[in-house]
C-alpha cells in the first residue's frame, strides 16, 4: 500500500462562492433580526391593547355602577316627591277645613 499524497487545490472562484454565502447569511440574519423586532414590536401592541380594553372594560363598569346609584337616587326621590305631594294635599284638605270650622264659629259668634 502506497500512500498516495492528494493536494487540494481551491476551485478559482472558491472565495467568490464563500463571499456570497457570507452576503446571504447576512442578509438573512438581517432578516431574521427584523422579524424578531415586528414580532416584539406586535406583541407589545397586542399587549398595550389588552392594558387599554382592560380599562376601558373598568371605566365602563364605574360608569354602570354610577349610573345605577344615581338611578336608585332618582327612584327614591321620586318616591319622596310622592309622599310630598300627598302631604301638600293632607294639610290643604286640613286647611280648608280648618277654614270653614272657622268661618262657621265666626259666623255663630256674629
Amino acid at each position: 500500500m502506497a500512500t498516495e499524497i492528494v493536494e487540494f487545490t481551491p476551485a478559482p472562484n472558491a472565495t467568490e462562492d464563500a463571499a456570497k454565502g457570507l452576503d446571504e447569511f447576512a442578509a438573512l440574519e438581517a432578516k431574521i433580526t427584523r422579524i424578531a423586532d415586528a414580532l416584539l414590536q406586535a406583541r407589545a401592541e397586542r399587549d398595550q391593547a389588552r392594558e387599554d380594553a382592560r380599562a376601558e372594560r373598568d371605566r365602563a363598569a364605574q360608569a354602570a355602577h354610577a349610573l345605577q346609584a344615581l338611578q336608585s337616587e332618582q327612584r327614591a326621590s321620586e318616591r319622596e316627591l310622592v309622599a310630598l305631594r300627598k302631604e301638600r294635599i293632607e294639610i290643604r284638605n286640613r286647611v280648608t277645613r280648618l277654614t270653614k270650622h272657622l268661618t262657621e264659629h265666626v259666623a255663630a259668634d256674629a
